[in-house]
């Protein structure tokens, strides 16, 4: 079933922890995307008009991680899993991005995450030479001091970005780059990855818990996308939300 509203700003569309029973494809304005971190409700993102939220938590049966509130007035459309299916079906943009959520999911269930990294590092040496040469230049003060100053070459992919353990931590696989982070922490001990495939180099948020903002677009698990391809050039990635001192700059460049 198709139902289509109009919300003012400020009114909340969905609230963490309401079971994902429909999809909500945002036709006008824009949302803002909140999470409960550190005792306090958090901005860690907007979504834009033609976007759409709660697919995965739909498909699945689970509940919403986030919740999700109008930056200003705006119309949504609510579609029952059959018809969001109907609409993905039509749309190869959509059904590409939904299956890639769901695969790497899947891939992550099964695998492990350490299998996971194994299996995109196979498939990165397996790529034609040269690799693209990509540097991490830090993009803060905060970062100005756990970063070298003229930036960290990126030598294999895929390079996972993370937080430093803690004393006590018990991790699997430690991240390539570890950062030091105080609570409320915004960094996820495995935040994102810098990864490469045949269409070039992306940034692929890891499932993280307030996401990741590649060049203005927000990915992760609660956005509608998890990877944004990186064109040859200079890019801004912030790790944990629109406010957080986690600001890395990218480049990237052919050889």
């Amino acid at each position: 079933m198709v139902d289509e509203r109009e919300f003012a700003g400020g009114t909340v569309i969905f609230t963490a922890g309401e079971p994902g029973e429909r999809v909500v494809r945002l036709l006008e304005g824009e949302v803002e995307v909140l999470r409960r971190t550190g005792g306090r409700e958090v901005v860690i993102g907007t979504v834009d008009a033609g976007s759409v939220l709660g697919a995965v938590e739909c498909l699945e049966g689970r509940r919403h991680s986030v919740s999700v509130r109008a930056r200003g007035r705006v119309r949504v459309q609510f579609l029952d899993r059959p018809d969001f299916l109907a609409q993905a079906a039509a749309d190869a943009a959509c059904a590409r991005e939904l299956l890639l959520r769901l695969s790497e999911r899947l891939r992550e269930r099964e695998a492990g995450r350490a299998q996971l990294l194994r299996a995109l590092a196979e498939e990165a040496r397996a790529l034609p030479e040269p690799a693209p040469r990509v540097v991490v230049r830090p993009g803060s003060p905060a970062l100005a001091a756990q970063l070298p100053r003229d930036g960290l070459a990126v030598d294999r992919f895929p390079f996972l970005v993370g937080r430093r353990p803690g004393r006590g931590d018990v991790v699997l696989r430690v991240a390539d780059l570890t950062l030091a982070d105080q609570e409320p922490y915004r960094l996820s001990r495995h935040h994102f990855l810098l990864m490469r495939d045949a269409d070039g180099v992306y940034v692929m948020d890891q499932w993280s818990a307030l996401g990741t903002r590649v060049d203005g677009i927000y990915v992760g698990a609660v956005f509608p996308r998890m990877r944004v391809r990186l064109a040859p050039g200079d890019h801004e990635v912030v790790a944990g939300g629109p406010h957080s001192p986690h600001r890395f700059l990218v480049a990237v460049e052919e050889r």
